[in-house]
C-alpha cells in the first residue's frame, strides 16, 4: 500500500465490519497538537513520535482492558486518529479548545445503532443515527427525541442480506440532523439508493468534512504480530501512544479542565 493511496481516500473507507462495543475520535489538528492538548488537559501520559517496532512492543504489552491508545496521522490528512472508546465531552473539550472540528463514532452491537457527532470549536453542528428499526416506517422517533431546532432529516431505507441465516428487521431507519448545511429528503435519499450498503450517508458526510475513516487494514489494531505495520510505514505521518486516567472517562472528575467547556457542554 503507498502513501499516495490513503492521501487521496476520503469518505467511509471502513469495511472490516464494527466491534460490538466501538468508538473512534478524529480531531481535525496536526497529531501533536492533539497529544499535547490530552497531556495538558486531561492529564494523560503521551509516548510520542514511536516507531513501528515500539509501537508493536507496546502493542504485545498491552491488554485490551488498558486505557493505552494509539493516536496517529495519515500523510496528505487535516485530522489525527484516536481509535479509542473515548467520551464525547473529551471530543468536545478538545474542538473548543483548539478551535477545530471534533468528529465522534460511536456504535453499539447490543442495540446496533450508529450514532456520530460533529462539533466545530464551540458548537454542536452536525448530528447524525442509524440502525436497523422493527418500527413501521412512517412512525417518526427522531425529531421529538432529539430536540433540535436545525435542519432535520428522518427516512427509512430497506437493505437486505440475503446470506444472512438469522432474520433482521425489515427497514434501517437515517436520522439526519444539521445546522451547516440543508440536505434535502430527496438528497439523502438519493445518497441512500446510489450506496449498495447502510454507509451511503455516513460516507458522505465524512467527505464532505474532508475526512477519511479507514478500514482495519489500514489501523493500528491490536495484535501479536509486528509485521502487520510493516504496510502502514510509508503512510502514517507520527504515531503517539496515549494513557488516560480513568477519571477522564468522566466528566464529573478532579482533572482541571477549563470551567468555560463545561458551561458549553451544559447549557
Amino acid at each position: 500500500m503507498s502513501s499516495i493511496a490513503i492521501s487521496n481516500k476520503g469518505g467511509f473507507g471502513l469495511r472490516g465490519g464494527f466491534w460490538n462495543r466501538f468508538g473512534v475520535v478524529f480531531i481535525k489538528a496536526p497529531i501533536e497538537t492533539v497529544s499535547l492538548a490530552l497531556s495538558d488537559l486531561f492529564e494523560a501520559k503521551c509516548d510520542c513520535n514511536l516507531s513501528l517496532k515500539a509501537v508493536a512492543k507496546i502493542d504485545r504489552e498491552t491488554s485490551r482492558s488498558s486505557n493505552k491508545r494509539f493516536l496517529f496521522q495519515y500523510l496528505g490528512h487535516d485530522w489525527t486518529v484516536w481509535w479509542a472508546f473515548a467520551t464525547e465531552e473529551i471530543a468536545f473539550t478538545l474542538s473548543c479548545l483548539l478551535e477545530t472540528k471534533s468528529f465522534v463514532l460511536t456504535y453499539s452491537g447490543t442495540s446496533d445503532w450508529t450514532e456520530v457527532k460533529i462539533f466545530e470549536c464551540d458548537c454542536f453542528i452536525e448530528h447524525y443515527i442509524f440502525g436497523f428499526d422493527d418500527l413501521e416506517p412512517e412512525i417518526k422517533i427522531g425529531k421529538d427525541a432529539m430536540g433540535y431546532d436545525a435542519f432535520f432529516i428522518e427516512t427509512v431505507q430497506n437493505i437486505y442480506y440475503p446470506n444472512l441465516r438469522i432474520p433482521l428487521p425489515p427497514s434501517y431507519r437515517h436520522i439526519f440532523c444539521s445546522s451547516i448545511r440543508d440536505l434535502s429528503e430527496k438528497e439523502v435519499n438519493d445518497i441512500l439508493a446510489s450506496s449498495s450498503d447502510e454507509f451511503g450517508l455516513l460516507n458522505d458526510i465524512c467527505k464532505f468534512h474532508n475526512l477519511y475513516f479507514p478500514d482495519c487494514s489500514e489501523i493500528l489494531l491490536y495484535c501479536d504480530h509486528s509485521e502487520e505495520y510493516l504496510s502502514l510505514d510509508f503512510n502514517i505521518k507520527r504515531i503517539d501512544c496515549v494513557e488516560l486516567p480513568e477519571s477522564a472517562y468522566y466528566w464529573d472528575n478532579k482533572l482541571s479542565v477549563p470551567k468555560k467547556v463545561a458551561n458549553f457542554m451544559y447549557r
